[in-house]
């Protein structure tokens, strides 16, 4: 797989997304990802909240869907870890770098259907077949230092790989094992976007191994067999305990 990383000039609240992505990807092959930071989405919905209106511990009750901690100490006065459009993140997805220090940018309203619609219009710009839209964050996994990435939304490819029923390379039936392709390319996408001031918050992802790509957006049994019920997630039991 290939990734490489688009630069963008510095970007105002309400600016037309399209048209910039229209004027720095000049060319997009067949069987592409175009991986997008969800910020910039944000910034042209302008999701912006100014610290002086609200306190962040208000800010992310109001936008979180589901809060598993409060603050736990000095090291983080201001961290919850939350539940947001599906996933666990911290703070609801509200974020403080990358933009001006009197303000809290928040997650894009509706990322799936943002998803779809930067899909289609690139599709239709560049006149493509096998190409997809990810929309990206980055998020933290437990016992390890760092941040990785996570996909927020998609569309035009499959977001599982499934294995169930093939074989393993000892002809044993695997029975549990599918690829998380959503939050595998967002993790590749990130670590080329980078974290810091790069200022590269598109990436094309080329390449790609074993991706289907969709003629159509996911429908909704798609978006539901993404999803895993607390009750047959791993991680299940940690949730419901702190969400008590």
């Amino acid at each position: 797989m290939e990734v490489s990383a688009i630069k963008l000039p510095h970007l105002k609240a309400g600016f037309d997304l399209l048209s910039v992505l229209d004027a720095h990807i000049t060319h997009i092959a067949e069987g592409t990802v175009i991986a997008i930071a969800s910020k910039i989405i944000s910034i042209s919905e302008s999701r912006i909240v100014s610290r002086k209106k609200t306190s962040k511990i208000d800010l992310i009750k109001q936008e979180a869907e589901s809060v598993l901690t409060e603050p736990q100490n000095s090291l983080f006065p201001e961290t919850m870890l939350t539940i947001k459009h599906g996933l666990v993140v911290p703070c609801a997805g509200i974020d403080e770098s990358n933009c001006a220090d009197d303000s809290y940018v928040l997650y894009p309203v509706d990322p799936m259907g943002s998803a779809e619609t930067i899909w289609r219009h690139l599709r239709q710009q560049h006149k493509v077949k096998a190409c997809g839209v990810l929309i990206t964050d980055s998020t933290v996994v437990p016992l390890r230092r760092g941040v990785i990435g996570v996909g927020l939304a998609w569309c035009g490819f499959a977001a599982i790989h499934d294995y169930r029923g093939q074989q393993d390379c000892f002809g044993r039936e695997l029975r549990m094992t599918a690829i998380n392709n959503v939050d595998a390319l967002a993790t590749a996408a990130t670590l080329v976007m980078g974290e810091g001031a790069e200022s590269t918050p598109v990436a094309i992802l080329q390449d790609i191994l074993r991706l289907e790509f969709r003629s159509t957006p996911p429908t909704f049994e798609e978006l539901e067999l993404f999803k895993i019920p607390t009750g047959e997630d791993l991680y299940g039991p940690l949730l419901v305990e702190h969400n008590k």
